[in-house]
This record gives C-alpha cells, structure tokens and sequence, in this order.
C-alpha cells in the first residue's frame, strides 16, 4: 500500500478481503474522505452485514480515484434506501467494478429464499 497513501496514480494492489462488520472499515474510509448523502466514512455505506462479504480482485489508482474490479459474494446483507424501502437479501454474487467517477458496474445475481422489503 506503499502508493496508496502519496496518491501515486500506479498503485496496483491485489485485494483478498472477508468482511463481517463494515464498521471495521470506518476509519480507512474516514482518511479517505469517503462521503455520501450527507454521512462520512463507514455511515455512507448504505449496506448493514448480517452475514458476510468475500471480495477478491485489484485496486488500481490514486486513493481519491480509486478503481476496484473483482469478484464479490455475500449473504445475509441488508440495503438500507430508506425506512419503508429496505431490502433483505440472502446472498450476491458479482464480478463488478466501482470507481468514484463511474460509479458502481456489476452483473450480479442475487438470490433470497426471503427477501423482504
């Protein structure tokens, strides 16, 4: 992560992430200055785990612009749009790709024996 930190527009990481709390991210997220509709860090995630997330693929690019492609899988995940909108879904699996100026890019397949709203 030697790149990361200067904003060193070569950084090129191999990412193998298992995540049971997003919380554990805050701090990194915070430093990064990740921000959306109006929350910072860990907060502007609008996903709750109740499960888990299993993500591998590469970072590539300054910290502010980052660009992660790979392959994500998770169950047990909570998408919180608002109070009457939330959505429990069982699990995800992807190959997608997000970037601050793109956004989020993903085939997934989405499975929920009981997904709610």
């Amino acid at each position: 992560m030697l790149g990361v930190n200067q904003g060193d527009p070569l950084t090129d990481l191999k990412v193998d992430m298992t995540v049971r709390d997003l919380g554990e991210f805050d701090q990194l997220l915070q430093t990064l200055d990740f921000e959306a509709n109006g929350k910072k860090g860990a907060a502007a995630i609008p996903v709750v785990l109740h499960g888990g997330l299993v993500f591998h693929g590469t970072a590539a690019g300054r910290a502010t612009d980052l660009d992660v492609k790979g392959h994500l899988e998770g169950t047990a995940l909570e998408v919180k749009l608002n109070s009457e909108f939330d959505t429990l879904i069982d699990s995800v699996v992807a190959d997608a790709e997000f970037s601050y100026d793109a956004g989020l890019a993903s085939p997934a397949r989405l499975s929920s024996a009981a997904m709610r709203c």
